[in-house]
């Protein structure tokens, strides 16, 4: 297995360069292919700064990469939460961040709308800081 850069992970969604894009789909036909939690939350960044994906567009393209041939998303749960959570609104990184907690079990934050953002089937227990 080999984890990856943002840099891979965008030329599979973007398919904006083929000599990378055909080396990105040559490492994910023969190797299992390990996504880390920061390199998501790069991606997001990456897709939206630079290349105007909207909520939706980056919401279905981090989606749809644990269906990638031997792709596999850190914490693929937790992932799925989180994704599911910033379709609805708010950052994507906050959620992240929360999936992130669960081995504390608890995640402090000063953002008052964080905790009803995150809902009762949260990863963590997202507490106000007060």
């Amino acid at each position: 297995m080999i984890a990856v850069d943002t840099n891979i992970i965008v030329r599979l969604i973007v398919a904006d360069d083929e000599r990378q894009l055909a080396a990105a789909l040559a490492l994910v036909e023969r190797e299992d292919v390990y996504v880390p939690l920061t390199v998501l939350l790069e991606t997001e960044w990456v897709l939206r700064s630079r290349y105007g994906y909207d909520r939706r567009g980056v919401h279905a393209a981090l989606s749809n990469l644990p269906h990638l041939l031997r792709v596999r998303v850190e914490a693929s749960d937790d992932v799925e939460w989180a994704l599911d959570r910033y379709a609805l609104g708010g950052e994507l990184a906050d959620y992240l961040h929360i999936a992130a907690a669960r081995p504390a079990g608890r995640f402090g934050s000063f953002e008052k709308k964080l905790h009803r953002l995150a809902g009762p089937d949260s990863p963590a227990q997202v507490e106000l800081i007060a």
